[in-house]
C-alpha cells in the first residue's frame, strides 16, 4: 500500500482519491478553500429559488473518464443518455437550427447531421466534413502550441462555422474559449467524438446538479473508505 498525497480538491484531485483509494493505497487529500469541487459545484439562488450550476452542466458520451468515475459513485441513475445525437441551436431572431443525427448508423448519422443543419452553407458543410476527415491524417503534436481559433481558421473554418457549430462545442465540452483553449486538448475530443463510435458523440444531462451528480456522492464514497481530508480555509 502506498501513501498518496493529492494537493488540490478540485474533480481532478477527487477522482484521483477515488482511482487511487480504489486500489487500496492510503490517501490525504489538500484543499486551500472550504468547500470541495473547484469549478464542479452547485448552489442554491435564493432569488430563483434554482439551483444553478457553477461550470459545465452537459456532459457527452465522449467523456470516458468522468463516465468511469460514475460507476463507482452509483449515481449513473441521474443522467439522461441520448441515443443518438440531437440538439437544437438558437441563434439571432430566434431562428432553430437542429443537428440531428437520429438517422442512419454511425458515422453516416453524423455526416447527415452535418449536412442537414442548416446555419451552415453549402460550403461550410464541405470544408466542415473535410476538416473532420482530416483529423487522422493531423500530426497532434504541432497543436501543442497553438489555440482552437488560430487551428481552426488555419483549417478552412468560417467565421459563421465557428460561431455557429465550433465555438459551441468548443465551450460547452472544455469550458474554456477559443482564443485559451488548446487545440491539441480539443484535437484530441474531436477524434474521441469522430472516431469511436456513435455513444462519443451524444449529449448526456444529469438530473441533478453538479453537486448532487458528482461531489457529494464522491465525498461519500471516500468517506466510507476514511479518507483523510484537510482544509486550509483562505
Amino acid at each position: 500500500m502506498a501513501r498518496c498525497l493529492i494537493i488540490g480538491g478540485g474533480l481532478a484531485g477527487l477522482s484521483t482519491a477515488v482511482y487511487l483509494s480504489k486500489a487500496g493505497h492510503q490517501i490525504e487529500l489538500i484543499e486551500a478553500t472550504n468547500r470541495l469541487g473547484g469549478r464542479t459545484f452547485s448552489f442554491f439562488d435564493e432569488e430563483t429559488q434554482t439551483e444553478i450550476d457553477n461550470g459545465q452542466h452537459i456532459l457527452m458520451g465522449a467523456y470516458t473518464h468522468t463516465l468511469d468515475l460514475i460507476e463507482p459513485l452509483e449515481t449513473k441513475h441521474l443522467l439522461d443518455y441520448q441515443k443518438n445525437l440531437n440538439a437544437v441551436f438558437y441563434k439571432k431572431k430566434n431562428k432553430r437550427y437542429t443537428l440531428d443525427a437520429s438517422k442512419y448508423f454511425y458515422p453516416f448519422n453524423l455526416l447527415a447531421a452535418i449536412w442537414n443543419y442548416d446555419a451552415l452553407c453549402t460550403k461550410e458543410k464541405i470544408n466542415f466534413i473535410k476538416f473532420v476527415g482530416s483529423l487522422i491524417f493531423i500530426n497532434s503534436k504541432k497543436l501543442k502550441k497553438i489555440s482552437i481559433l488560430d487551428w481552426l481558421k488555419s483549417s478552412g473554418q468560417s467565421e459563421n462555422s465557428i460561431k455557429s457549430f465550433w465555438e459551441i462545442l468548443a465551450v460547452g465540452a472544455l469550458n474554456t474559449s477559443l482564443e485559451d483553449g488548446s487545440a491539441f486538448y480539443f484535437f484530441n475530443m474531436l477524434k474521441q467524438i469522430f472516431y469511436s463510435g456513435n455513444k462519443a458523440s451524444t449529449i448526456i444531462i444529469p438530473n441533478a446538479g453538479l453537486s448532487k451528480t458528482f461531489i457529494e456522492p464522491i465525498l461519500n464514497y471516500l468517506q466510507k473508505l476514511l479518507l483523510s481530508f484537510h482544509f486550509q480555509k483562505k
